[in-house]
This record gives structure tokens, C-alpha cells and sequence, in this order.
């Protein structure tokens, strides 16, 4: 194996320093050399294959130039829709910015102060999270001092990026009640993230608001038998219905194909965060579509903000758009 090439065999080369070449190399500020030098070192670095080393390059900078990603349910499964299009969307933004994803995997019972350790430990810039509650995690993320950003749901004292949830819900009670729905549900999980917190109370508001009765329907873990049947017990039936996610609309709509319930003629179906593909349903589905591609991109800005020391913002909502299918 051919031995490394090294800084100061190129600097011997050309009789120049080792540190001329490496402040060429790095185009460091503040020092000056003639076209021709740094030509000849361009030169020399091509022709003998030299290629700068990593890990002392960010001793030097103080940079690693990785973003890392942490879920705190440790949940980076692919076939997660969800997880899917969020660290395809990180992976996406941060090549934009030439830097590299890392994924951070714990396990459950890890102790909070060993999570912090490692995520801290100087291997990223960087850190983006998804949290569910404001837990010991979040409040050891917060004064670490290791720059981070929480997406899709809000963290306190960590900058949050995230849809604007509350619009998204009234876009869609709204496009009901202009179809003519009056008795509208709403599917909930049964351990709610904040957002799905928010979709929920903005759903009751607005139901009352227009004096109209509220309706929450059981979607645990996404069992349609159970949200079906808690639909169909409800007196009258309600004529539509707006789910927290994307998944729980699409089961919803299976459970109605079996049990010959009309969508949208006897009961419309609105889902929420535009993550299911369309071309994988028998019929387009009406949900509110979240742009996570923007939301991610977002998050990778503020946390290079937050690196030069600059001031960003508790709480960003980005708008989410009603996209209207088949099924209202």
C-alpha cells in the first residue's frame, strides 16, 4: 500500500513552509501569496494525489463539518414514512451546505446523561432533534451548549422548526364545512406529540367556534378495527373526518373499502403532514401537506446561524398547503 502523502513532502518539494502550503490549501485569511505560489502548490497537490486529513484539518477549525440527527425514540427505520423523509431531507440539505449527516441511535434505556455525553463529545457541529416531550433529554440538549434544533415539534429552550400546525387545521374545517360537512371528527393518537396536540385543540376551537359539536375518535398505534368502530359508534354519524397523520386516513380508508362505507359520498377523509405517496392509493387522498424538504432546510439554516454566533428565532412555522384528492 502506497504510504500517505503528507503536507511537508509537498512543502519540501517546492522549498517552501508546511504551514505556506496548509494556509494555501485551507485559503486562510489574513495571509498573502502570489498567484504563482499558490499555483505551483495546486500543481504539486494534484500530481502527488494529496489529500488533507480530516480529523486534523477540524482540530485545526474547530469544525467537523457534520450535522448530526437524533430521534428520542430512537425510531431511524426506513419504512417509517415519517423518519424516511426526514433524514432523506437532512441528508439533502446538508450536502447542499457540504457538510455530512450523521445518525445518533441510543438505546431506550440508555441512561439521559450518557445520550448527552456522546452527542456532545465533539464529533458534530451540530445537532438536529426530533423530541416528543420536553423531558430531561431536552433540558440537558439545552445547556450543553451544543448548538441545536428541534424539528415538527416544539422543545422549550431549543430553537424549533416546524409546520404551522393550527393552519393546517382550520385549511381543512374549512374546506369541509364548503362542501357541506357540518358533523366533522377528528382521529387522535393515543400518546400525542405536541403537534398532534396542536391539531387537536385547534379542531376543537374551531368546531365551537362555529357552534358545531366536537368529536374525538381513538386512533392507537394506528389500529383501524379500533378507530372504525369508535367512527361508526357515534350518533349521528359524522360525515367527515380529519386525521392526525397521513397513515391513520389511509387506514381509515381500507377499514371503510371493507366495510362498503362510501368515501367521499358517505364519509370524506382528510389526512394530515403529506407524506403518503399518492400513486400508492387507489384514489388521491385530500390531506394537508407539510413541506418537510423546506422545514429540514430550514433547520440546517438556523443551526449554521447559530454556529457563526448569530441570533435565531424560539419558534419558526412554516405554512403548510390543503392539497385537495378524491376524498372530500
Amino acid at each position: 500500500m502506497p504510504l500517505k502523502v503528507t503536507a511537508r513532502q509537498i512543502a519540501d518539494r517546492l522549498g517552501v513552509s508546511q504551514a505556506t502550503v496548509s494556509r494555501v490549501l485551507r485559503n486562510a485569511p489574513g495571509y498573502q501569496y502570489s498567484q504563482d505560489t499558490r499555483q505551483r502548490i495546486q500543481d504539486e497537490v494534484e500530481r502527488m494525489g494529496y489529500r488533507p486529513h480530516a480529523v486534523a484539518s477540524s482540530l485545526r477549525e474547530g469544525r467537523t463539518q457534520v450535522i448530526g440527527f437524533h430521534n428520542q425514540k430512537s425510531d431511524l427505520d426506513a419504512r417509517n414514512v415519517f423518519m424516511a423523509e426526514i433524514i432523506g431531507s437532512l441528508q439533502q440539505a446538508c450536502l447542499e451546505i457540504g457538510h455530512f449527516l450523521l445518525l445518533h441511535n441510543f438505546a431506550t434505556d440508555d441512561p439521559v446523561s450518557d445520550k448527552i455525553a456522546e452527542l456532545t463529545r465533539g464529533r458534530i457541529d451540530g445537532l438536529v432533534v426530533h423530541l416528543r416531550e420536553n423531558g430531561p433529554l431536552a433540558q440537558g440538549l439545552a445547556q450543553s451548549g451544543l448548538p441545536t434544533v428541534a424539528i415538527a415539534d416544539r422543545v422549550e429552550n431549543i430553537p424549533s422548526v416546524g409546520c404551522d400546525d393550527r393552519l393546517g387545521i382550520i385549511q381543512a374545517i374549512k374546506h369541509l364545512e364548503e362542501r357541506g360537512h357540518r358533523r366533522i371528527a377528528f382521529a387522535s393518537p393515543a400518546y400525542p406529540s405536541e403537534s398532534a396536540q396542536v391539531r387537536h385543540q385547534t379542531y376543537i376551537e374551531e368546531m365551537e367556534r362555529r357552534g358545531w359539536q366536537p368529536v374525538t375518535i381513538p386512533c392507537p398505534h394506528h389500529d383501524t378495527d379500533i378507530t372504525f368502530q369508535a367512527l361508526q359508534s357515534v350518533t349521528p354519524h359524522p360525515t367527515a373526518i380529519c386525521c392526525w397523520n397521513d397513515v391513520s386516513a389511509v387506514c381509515l380508508l381500507r377499514a371503510c373499502s371493507r366495510a362498503g362505507v362510501r368515501v367521499p359520498d358517505d364519509l370524506a377523509v382528510v389526512g394530515f403532514d403529506g407524506l403518503i405517496d399518492n400513486r400508492m392509493l387507489p384514489r388521491d387522498l385530500t390531506t394537508v401537506d407539510i413541506h418537510w424538504a423546506k422545514i429540514t432546510q430550514t433547520a440546517v439554516q438556523i443551526l449554521m446561524a447559530m454556529l457563526r454566533g448569530e441570533s435565531v428565532p424560539w419558534v419558526t412555522n412554516l405554512p403548510p398547503t390543503l392539497r385537495i384528492g378524491e376524498t372530500t
